[in-house]
């Protein structure tokens, strides 16, 4: 989080430096700023996705079921000693 704060901050000085830099009220660097981080966050999100995909395929290799079958496994809760078993009446 202290790369976003470092990242602002550096886009608040060279606004401060330039302020012919403004564009219709928006700062071009901060804006470049935005895209840039949405941009990186989408690659990691796209590398995340393969990773997935990869542990599914070694799933699979290994005789395991996959999707749809682990899926629902995958998005289960986690048991917690705290709940309890209550049976529809």
């Amino acid at each position: 989080m202290s790369d976003t704060n470092d990242d602002a901050k550096a886009s608040r000085t060279r606004q401060a430096n330039a302020p012919d830099a403004d564009v219709g009220g928006i700062a071009a660097d901060r804006l470049r700023s935005i895209v840039d981080r949405i941009e990186r966050l989408e690659q990691e999100r796209k590398a995340l996705g393969d990773d997935i995909k990869d542990i599914y395929s070694e799933a699979k290799s290994a005789g395991f079921q996959t999707p749809p079958h682990t899926v629902p496994t995958v998005m289960l809760p986690r048991f917690d000693a705290s709940m309890t078993y209550c049976p529809a009446s």
